[in-house]
């Protein structure tokens, strides 16, 4: 597949592709990169390329699950995550071992954070008790 946005439009636009199987654990995420094959004339050839937003949709379902279970992001780079309470129960977005925690979301309650990691894969949890022990964890790859 294949995909020309304008950069007037990349803040409003979020995607993902279902598997046949309509399954939500199947989702595939995609972020937006430069097209570095862009016409540069009348441009500096040192300029850099414009960066663009890179942003993810997780989704906490319940009981006890985070929707996709792994995300894999640009290193040293920033990334806003947005985290939907897709459940009635609570639920929290936390980064073990680093200060990045959301707070805790009601049922249908929707928020955001912006990340930077450094190379590395990170563990996500659910802070509430038991949800961790209950399977709701997941894993951040930065590359």
């Amino acid at each position: 597949m294949c995909w020309t946005v304008s950069l007037d439009d990349v803040d409003s636009l979020v995607m993902y592709a279902e598997s046949p199987t309509g399954s939500e654990n199947e989702r595939v995420w995609f972020s937006l990169q430069p097209n570095n094959q862009a016409d540069t004339s009348g441009t500096s050839q040192d300029a850099a390329p414009e960066q663009l937003p890179v942003l993810l949709e997780l989704q906490a379902i319940d009981p006890f699950e985070f929707s996709p279970t792994t995300l894999i992001i640009p290193a040293n780079t920033d990334v806003t995550i947005i985290l939907y309470n897709q459940g009635f129960l609570e639920h929290s977005f936390v980064i073990e071992g680093l200060d990045i925690d959301t707070g805790r979301l009601n049922g249908g309650e929707t928020t955001s954070l912006t990340i930077n990691l450094p190379r590395g894969t990170y563990q996500f949890v659910c802070d509430v008790p038991g949800h961790t022990e209950g399977g709701q964890v997941g894993t951040i790859i930065a590359e």
